[in-house]
């Protein structure tokens, strides 16, 4: 899921244009917004789109101190967790960690 999210921003950034051509990122939010979302100019390229996971508008995602009530587990045990790869997270900010809630059954 941390690939789908870095391709899909890398596809968003470096989007490709009407005739081909690669847009710088304000260019591509300069097109976007003179074309409306889901025009040409905002498309994802062919080649990354089998990589693109579309994701509902509620997904929840969250922090290491919520999944750690969620889980009834230490703050601790969840960066062991996410080290061991038993559950998935990634630093999204300078502080702290993104956990997506659907991995958390019950």
């Amino acid at each position: 899921m941390a690939v789908a999210a870095a391709l899909e921003a890398a596809a968003t950034q470096y989007g490709v244009g009407a005739r081909g051509h690669r847009l710088p990122p304000l260019a591509l939010e300069a097109a976007a917004t003179q074309y409306g979302v889901g025009s040409e100019a905002t498309e994802i390229p062919e080649h990354l789109k089998p990589f693109v996971i579309t994701r509902a508008r509620d997904a929840e995602m969250l922090g290491v101190s919520a999944t750690a009530v969620r889980l009834k587990i230490s703050r601790t045990t969840v960066y062991d967790w996410i080290e061991k790869k038993i559950l998935m997270g990634w630093k999204s900010t300078k502080r702290g960690l993104t956990i997506p809630a659907e991995q958390i059954l019950g």
